[in-house]
Order: structure tokens, then sequence, then C-alpha cells
């Protein structure tokens, strides 16, 4: 049996948003001139066009629900086709004009803001409508499973809105976002149904924490979070930063915020999943693929081997507990070995224990 077919894309912003849908990967990346793409199970891409040209013009986030791809843009919604395919989505103006196939096709609908801010994400919720998060309030789409185009659009929220796109972590019927004022709070929906659309709850007051004091709110718009377990991490630029260099963990349970701890070196995109081996990566800013170890940094639970490249993950030690039996899992750090020579390279942190936990760096290497 044939392992994964990998493939490299280059994307000149870490921006990019993905979503997964139909045996495909769809792709917005703002760097490439707010181009759309999409990939199939074999890894090859598909450009479907430059967004500044052709819809989605200046798409900002994209999901996948409903057998249909949805793509925010700074002032439409546009949607796919039933069950879109690569073809499907060429031409690009095609894809999105109503009257090529009708209901079962694409289309779009108005979003211009009415509060004079763009929109920052999309959340699909049960199926039965989208949350767009705008940067200073949240409105709702509930959208029409007969056709699209008889959705409706709604504010939930008039005040409070989210500036970071990666800040958002979906549990269920809840929502976590980063606000306007570098506060993390909590969206959630009651159980009425698709007829009452989200019928929210009122938001949650800010997490305890020290994110306001020492947030680069200029910059906040780079913060991200991943989901592992009951568990939220959070990366974001603290002042006096312009990149993600402190890290904090919520406990979602209690709503509590440990940390946050400093790292020596900003870095540019995290992702947290049990896929990754139940911990964490960060990238680099510079994308570089010359030094490995300044292009990626990794924790995770066990020996790992990167595509053949002879890069080995070992680990050497454990450095956080917090009291949780599996947490021993997420917070280790790792001798990284290269080959052509032996050298060991040490760029991940650890955690102290005990009250004063703090980011250790113990980035050394030994040639």
């Amino acid at each position: 049996m044939s392992g994964p077919v990998n493939r490299t894309m280059n994307i000149a912003s870490p921006d990019a948003k993905v979503a997964q849908g139909n045996d495909l990967l769809w792709l917005v990346a703002p760097g490439t001139g707010l181009h759309v793409h999409a990939m199939d199970y074999l890894g090859h891409w598909k450009d479907l066009g430059d967004g500044n040209q052709a819809p989605p013009i200046g798409a900002v986030d994209c999901v996948y629900m409903l057998s249909r791809m949805w793509f925010l843009a700074m002032d439409r919604l546009y949607w796919s086709k039933l069950l879109p395919t690569i073809d499907d989505m060429l031409p690009v103006p095609k894809a999105f004009d109503r009257d090529n196939i009708g209901s079962t096709g694409g289309g779009s609908i108005n979003m211009s803001p009415d509060r004079g801010a763009f929109p920052t994400a999309i959340v699909p919720w049960r199926d039965e409508s989208l949350i767009v998060f705008y940067k200073n309030h949240i409105e709702e789409v509930i959208v029409s499973p007969v056709d699209p185009i008889d959705s409706t659009r709604r504010t939930l929220e008039g005040r409070i809105g989210c500036i970071a796109r990666e800040s958002i972590v979906q549990i269920g019927d809840e929502v976590y976002f980063l606000d306007q004022f570098g506060n993390y709070r909590s969206l959630r929906r009651n159980q009425q149904g698709a007829a009452e659309g989200v019928v929210p709850e009122p938001l949650s007051e800010p997490f305890r924490g020290e994110i306001p004091q020492n947030l680069n709110i200029q910059m906040a718009h780079k913060t991200q979070a991943a989901l592992l377990e009951e568990f939220m991490y959070v990366f974001y630029p603290a002042k006096g930063s312009s990149d993600p260099n402190r890290a904090m963990v919520v406990d979602l349970g209690g709503q509590r915020i440990y940390g946050p701890w400093e790292f020596a070196r900003p870095f540019s995109r995290i992702s947290v999943s049990d896929i990754e081996g139940r911990a964490y990566r960060m990238y680099a800013l510079d994308g570089s693929t010359d030094d490995p170890a300044a292009k990626v940094y990794r924790m995770f639970d066990g020996t790992y081997s990167d595509n053949g490249s002879a890069i080995t993950y070992r680990e050497t030690g454990r450095a956080w507990d917090m009291g949780f039996s599996y947490a021993n899992k997420l917070a280790k750090w790792y001798d990284m070995e290269f080959s052509g020579g032996y050298e060991t390279c040490r760029p991940t942190l650890s955690l102290r224990t005990g009250e004063n936990q703090e980011w250790v760096d113990i980035r050394t290497k030994d040639l």
C-alpha cells in the first residue's frame, strides 16, 4: 500500500483559509492576490482564479456546509453549486452565476456592513445557519435549504465583534473568539432549532486572564487559537511584538486562564490537533525550508519522521502536568536529529512546574 502523496504549494501569506468538502480542500490565500485554490486527494492543486478579478472578490474566509462551499468576501457571501468539483468552479465567474444553473447552482447575497466594519470570519452552526463575525458586531445568515438566495440575515450582537479570524474555536453550540477589545468571550445558542435561527444567549463575560493587559491590540488580528480536548491554546502578540510571541492555555471547563508564557522568538502560524500528535506546531515567520529549526517547531507525544527527510523528534523530558493525567502529553521538549552529520537542536520551549509557571527557553544548537 502506497503512502500519502505530499505536495507543497507556496503561499505568500500565513493567513490562508482552508475548508474541506466533497473530497477536496478549498483554500483562500490572501497573500497570492486573494486567489481561490482547490486540491484533490492526490495533492493536485488548481488555481480557481484571481479573487481581485473574479468572484469571490476579496474573499476572507471559507467553509463547507449543506454540500456547498461558502466564501465570505468583503461585501458579499458566495456559495457554490451542490457537491462542487474543481471543474464546477471553472471558470470562476460562471460558478457564481445563478442564471447558469438555478437554485442548485452558485450565487451570492449582499453582506455589506451596516456598521462600517468588514467581515472577519464565518462559522457554520448545526448545518442550519452561518455566523458572520465583523470587527464590531456579529450577524447570522439563516440559510434556506431549498435555495440559498432566500436566506435571511439578522444581527445577533450589535456592539461586540471578532478581531481575529484564527482566534475562533467552536465546540458544539458554543463559539469562543477574541473581541475587538482584546477579551476572550463565548457565544452560545440555545436549542430552538432552525426556524428560530440561533437565538443566542448573552455573550459571556471576558475570561479572567492577562490578555487585555499585555496584548498588542494593533496586531491582535494575528492571534490564533486551537482546541485540544477541553483546553484552548491561544497564541498572541504581546505589546512590543508585531507577531505572536506569547502563549496561554484556557481551561474551558472552568473558563480559567493559565499563563501567559513568552517565546524568545515570534512565529507566524500554529496548529494544534490529535492528528498532529497531540501537541502543536509553530511555523517561523520567514517560512524557510533550508533550516528546519527556523522553519517549524513541533512538540508531540512520540517519535516522528518528517516525510522521509530523516528529521526525527525524540522525547527527552517532561515539564508540565497541571494536575491532569493526560496533560503531560502536551508540554515536552525534544531533541531534533538532522541527517548529513549529527546535529542536535532544541528549538522548542518547556514549562516549569509550580505556581510561577513560565516558558523556559531551552533553544540551543550543538554542532
